[in-house]
């Protein structure tokens, strides 16, 4: 199941969708469009003061307003940060070998 934050005015227009395995950005303005990303790509991620969502790839940095009081905003940030969660357990989890 997709979750999906939306958000646009009179200027531009951005959603991020949470899926299972990867996390989809878009921001109108932008020269490629929508970016999808793998949660072990993501390095960093930061609900700011200023009621904005930001997360970081590489050296970019990706962010749009969120609403951290509507449900479906919580739902979305809520699985964005287990898959995170998730990625960061499975990337440090030592192999079971059976002697």
């Amino acid at each position: 199941m997709a979750l999906k934050i939306t958000h646009s005015d009179l200027f531009k227009r951005s959603f991020l969708v949470v899926k299972r395995d990867r996390v989809k950005f878009y921001e109108s303005g932008m020269f490629f469009g929508a970016r999808s990303f793998r949660f072990r790509e993501i390095s960093g991620l930061l609900l700011g003061p200023d009621e904005r969502l930001s997360f970081q790839v590489g050296l970019e940095t990706f962010s749009l307003p969120v609403k951290p009081d509507h449900p479906k905003h919580q739902a979305a940030i809520a699985e964005l940060v287990a898959g995170l969660e998730g990625s960061r357990a499975s990337a440090n989890s030592a192999a079971y070998l059976p002697s």
